[in-house]
């Protein structure tokens, strides 16, 4: 296909270029890990400890459980989100790495290229204009939504997944039905190997394109194109050791973690045209805000967008009476909608007014939960919108298109600006250079109790000093029994600081032990543990 030989190189060239105006190239160099560990990039030192602590690790089968971490436990690297599909090829090769090695940077370009990649090819499918398609890229690959979750949830920044499932919802029609169901086994593999949120977004697209073979064929094979990429997504669970812990299935916060009726116009502090408005000029000129917890749904569009959005409304309304209604259209709307309302949760806000609030039994909310951050399946909304919009435009202003296109990705790109610089910005370290130096060497960290945290400030102190003990033990070869996991077996988690309490109680102390204590239920042991208090945290070992 000649598209796919233009369109490679020039994705490459694309994400190269944008990576580098972005996030600069000291981040590609994997010995370089420093970037990792500074302030306000929380999630992606849980990931980078959790390779760290993965490529330690002996091999066992199921082949992705990690030691040490919340020992004497193992769990998958699943729960660091730590993007098996890397972790577990690098570690095959761990021997011929250097001894500092992170690959989240690469991840970063390989998200642009392929977001570029995908989006060329649905805009081509749809047009067959290739230089409009790859103009139409560039959307894609400075989209907010993907960029928001650079380097912080960096897994979840992998938005390509998404462009691969709607692109196999574009050409299904050319597929035979057994290349339709290996494409999406396999899409649904990948994403189960880079982060579980992709499984139900692709879910919804499948269960579109699956209604649609449906009512043109009247087959019951159907149930076939359904259970065969679930089966895929459980067999890799299974050999990445996701089902090991016995952790919970669900976290609350469904209902929380949601998005707002506001979101693809909330602009949030991004906007250069308001430099000093806290939530971007759209926001404060309609009085635009959100409900804490749902920066999880952010979904804005950007103003170029906006502008190509409000030209195809004006448009439709114009031509409404010509337009044919087709059955794909409505299974269209049907899914976009479906996945809208989830994004929104049981609880519905416009700004910070509850415009509806729905109550469910403690099982439905469970099962809801096992997705908690409802708010992220915004993302399948604003890529859809974003093809839509683009094959609306082409199709109305064929001979001007690419001018119109390119002024509208002039004023995205002004609008985003200070938005995409705020990766270069100074910040202070998380991991704190002395931490180490008041610590004996080779202790196992042994953290005894838990602490009540009532805020998220505590919540982030807590994590901050949680990496500092992590990173301890990584370096010492040794081990710590509790991290931030997701999904923890809190259960075991809790059996295992009791039984260390009753040991501390009995007078058993641990030779090769550092006893942490976040409460003043250190106490207890001022006469069996020398104490020193660093970070507000009594580290304790045996006198």
């Amino acid at each position: 296909m000649r598209e796919i030989n233009i369109f490679l190189p020039f994705s490459l060239f694309l994400s190269l270029t944008i990576f580098g105006l972005i996030y600069g190239y000291d981040i590609l160099n994997p010995t370089y890990d420093a970037w990792i560990f500074k302030d306000g990039y929380h999630d992606i030192i849980q990931h980078y400890m959790g390779w760290l602590f993965y490529r330690q690790s002996p091999w066992h089968f199921p082949i992705g459980l990690i030691d040490n971490l919340a020992y004497p436990y193992q769990f998958s690297m699943i729960y660091t989100d730590s993007i098996p599909i890397l972790a577990v090829f690098f570690k095959s090769i761990s021997f011929l790495l250097p001894d500092t090695f992170q690959y989240f940077g690469l991840w970063g370009i390989v998200c642009l290229f392929l977001s570029s990649f995908f989006s060329s090819l649905i805009i081509f499918k749809l047009t067959k204009n290739i230089y409009y398609s790859l103009l139409c890229s560039l959307f894609f690959i400075l989209a907010p939504v993907m960029h928001m979750r650079m380097f912080g949830h960096h897994a979840l920044s992998s938005h390509w997944i998404l462009l691969a499932g709607l692109y196999i919802c574009v050409i299904k029609n050319e597929l035979t039905r057994w290349q339709f169901r290996v494409s999406w086994c396999v899409l649904f593999g990948i994403s189960i190997c880079v982060h579980a949120y992709f499984v139900p977004m692709l879910g919804f697209l499948l269960l579109g394109c699956v209604i649609s073979n449906f009512l043109k064929d009247k087959k019951l094979s159907f149930l076939l194109d359904l259970i065969l990429p679930i089966l895929s997504v459980l067999f890799i669970m299974w050999i990445l050791g996701a089902f090991s812990f016995g952790g919970s299935k669900s976290a609350g916060g469904f209902g929380y973690y949601s998005a707002n009726l506001n979101t693809l116009f909330y602009s949030a502090p991004i906007s250069i045209f308001a430099p000093n408005i806290p939530n971007g000029l759209i926001s404060y000129i309609f009085n635009l805000s959100i409900m804490p917890g749902q920066y999880e749904g952010y979904g804005y569009l950007g103003l170029g967008i906006l502008v190509l959005s409000g030209i195809c409304l004006l448009l439709l309304f114009k031509n409404i009476k010509n337009i044919k209604i087709k059955i794909d259209y409505l299974i269209i709307i049907f899914i976009l909608l479906l996945s809208f309302f989830y994004a929104l949760s049981n609880n519905i806000y416009f700004n910070e007014t509850k415009l509806l609030s729905i109550v469910l039994n403690p099982s439905l909310e469970q099962f809801f939960s096992t997705f908690r951050a409802s708010g992220r399946f915004i993302w399948l909304l604003d890529y859809s919108l974003l093809i839509i919009i683009f094959y609306f435009i082409y199709k109305n202003f064929k001979k001007s298109v690419l001018v119109l296109v390119f002024a509208c990705l002039c004023l995205q790109c002004y609008d985003l600006k200070d938005y995409f610089i705020r990766f270069k910005k100074e910040s202070n370290m998380i991991y704190q250079n002395d931490f180490l130096s008041k610590l004996p060497k080779g202790k196992n960290i042994v953290i005894c109790d838990s602490p009540f945290l009532s805020n998220i400030d505590e919540m982030f102190d807590y994590s901050k000093n949680i990496f500092n003990l992590a990173y301890y033990a990584y370096r010492n070869s040794t081990s710590i029994n509790d991290f931030y996991i997701a999904r923890k077996n809190e259960k075991k988690i809790l059996e295992y600081k009791i039984l260390i309490q009753s040991e501390l109680n009995m007078g058993k102390l641990r030779d090769d032990a550092i006893y942490v204590f976040t409460t003043d239920y250190y106490k207890n042991y001022d006469s069996v543990l020398d104490f020193k208090n660093i970070n507000g945290y009594m580290f304790g070992w045996k006198k």
